[in-house]
């Protein structure tokens, strides 16, 4: 970043950075205390930091709102004023309102995460395993083929620790 601001172009460059989704099972990564790792579909194998830097255009500071990769390309797309083809639907929305107005509209949704590897001819037996409904407040998640469904209110339990599910 400071090369960019020293080269004039701090201004004039959007700037992204990106990880995966983390180290695999036996791997000491920082985790933010989330549930899981790469390969499960709990909030640690699937949450991914993104941090977006554009001087002057985009405000500094964090957005709390439920995004994915999804959102990428529209939002790319929106930035340099690219218009959607006749008849094409994005699963994403772009992002670029968020980091101009913290308060903008967003809109709640439901996002999708299936881990979808299994072993040969078991397709149809692991559809509901490994997987993940995931809204702005509740995280609704099937660890495995032998495990039931969990859910975690993960605005008040981030980490996924308790399936408020069971409760019920």
């Amino acid at each position: 970043m400071s090369r960019l601001d020293d080269w004039g172009l701090g201004r004039n460059t959007l700037l992204v950075f990106m990880t995966d989704n983390g180290g695999t099972g036996g791997v000491g990564v920082f985790n933010a205390g989330m549930r899981g790792n790469k390969g499960t579909p709990s909030r640690g194998g699937t949450r991914v930091p993104a941090f977006f830097r554009w001087t002057g255009t985009l405000q500094p500071g964090d957005v709390d709102r439920l995004a994915a990769h999804v959102d990428i390309f529209p939002t790319f797309a929106e930035f340099v004023g690219a218009r959607n083809p006749g008849g094409v639907q994005l699963d994403g929305r772009s992002l670029l309102p968020l980091p101009r107005d913290r308060n903008a509209p967003w809109a709640d949704r439901y996002l999708f995460t299936h881990v979808g590897r299994w072993e040969q001819g078991r397709a149809a037996a692991s559809k509901y395993a490994r997987c993940r409904v995931r809204s702005a407040r509740y995280s609704l998640v099937n660890p495995g083929p032998a495990k039931k469904w969990e859910l975690y209110d993960v605005q008040s339990d981030p980490g996924e620790k308790s399936n408020v599910g069971a409760a019920a």
